[in-house]
């Protein structure tokens, strides 16, 4: 488990990335002239190798420096989110269950990552996989994003009681849920993970509560904007200041897609998930699986090519064609 990033107590550990990754996926300068910058700047850091001699290996968080030292000397470097600009928000969703939400939107966040971007993830599925694969712990529904949700509500029906004041009829009370909520910011609930650049706001399993009680608060509020609850609420607490890109992995009916600057639909592409293949090869390996018959898988594998430079999809898959004719052959008997 160890090897795999996973350490006695549970805790998740990022890999190393040895000298020719970094030169050949995330800096791109030649392997020569990385050396001699390392030499000539003993400040920056250094790698560590298992042998004299040996090749050198870095921490993300090292990596991160010395991009920025090689792009203040005239790398090529990303464009990264202008001065003033809030970050912008992508969220992963599909109407069905099962079909790579999670890991699409765990690999998009690990490759902005890697890329030296900031990025928050937002777990909203109650079943807390994107949580788990970054190791978060989240002990109850007030550590996720119900309570941002609830204290949208709770400004809202503030407002409304103010105008049911000034036409003269009773206010709306707020329950012991609405008032906690109203104490709650947004940056209590981010937490660390072991990618230093990637935060998380996770979910666990009383998040499903929340799909009951909004409805709730809907029927209660029908001027409520529950599709700006989510974007609204982080603007208000600055948090969409501190990152540069968010990404909002769903739950099968997603309540986030309206505030997102960015929406992917999960098509019909293999991905691999799992701790070990997120954590080890998110970038060079984003889809290794697409079937060539499939036209949205085409379409991904050569957008993705475009973008990353890299062999994105290594093979292509095989795919069930039985089904197909089976099928045909059914409706023409009945």
């Amino acid at each position: 488990m160890a090897s795999r990033g996973v350490e006695p107590d549970g805790a998740r550990k990022l890999r190393l990335f040895s000298t020719w990754e970094i030169t050949r996926y995330l800096i791109p300068v030649a392997q020569g002239h990385f050396r001699r910058v390392l030499k000539q700047n003993p400040e920056l850091p250094q790698g560590r190798s298992e042998t004299d001699g040996g090749a050198k290996w870095f921490a993300l968080d090292e990596v991160l420096r010395l991009r920025a030292h090689f792009a203040a000397e005239g790398s090529k470097s990303k464009d990264y989110r202008p001065e003033g600009q809030p970050a912008k928000m992508v969220a992963v969703a599909n109407f069905k269950g099962g079909v790579g939400k999670t890991s699409t939107a765990a690999h998009l966040a690990m490759s902005a990552a890697l890329d030296g971007y900031k990025v928050l993830v937002i777990d909203l599925d109650s079943q807390g996989s994107m949580t788990s694969i970054f190791g978060g712990k989240v002990e109850d529904e007030w550590q996720t994003v119900f309570p941002l949700i609830a204290r949208h509500y709770a400004t809202h029906l503030r407002h409304e009681n103010q105008r049911r004041l000034d036409r003269g009829d009773a206010p709306l009370p707020l329950d012991e849920t609405l008032t906690k909520s109203l104490a709650l910011p947004a940056q209590d609930l981010i937490q660390k993970t072991h990618w230093p650049n990637i935060d998380l706001i996770g979910s666990q399993l009383n998040l499903y509560w929340a799909e009951f009680q909004v409805p709730v608060w809907r029927m209660a509020g029908r001027g409520w904007k529950l599709w700006d609850a989510l974007t609204e609420t982080l603007a208000a607490d600055g948090v969409l200041d501190a990152y540069d890109v968010v990404f909002i992995d769903t739950p099968p009916l997603p309540l986030a897609i309206s505030p997102s600057t960015g929406f992917l639909r999960r098509i019909s592409c293999w991905c691999l998930s799992g701790p070990h293949f997120l954590s080890s090869t998110a970038r060079a390996g984003f889809l290794t699986c697409c079937t060539p018959r499939s036209n949205p898988s085409r379409t991904a594998r050569t957008s993705l090519r475009a973008h990353w430079a890299v062999p994105s999809c290594r093979s292509s898959g095989t795919r069930c064609v039985r089904l197909s004719p089976a099928m045909t052959e059914r409706n023409k008997q009945s």
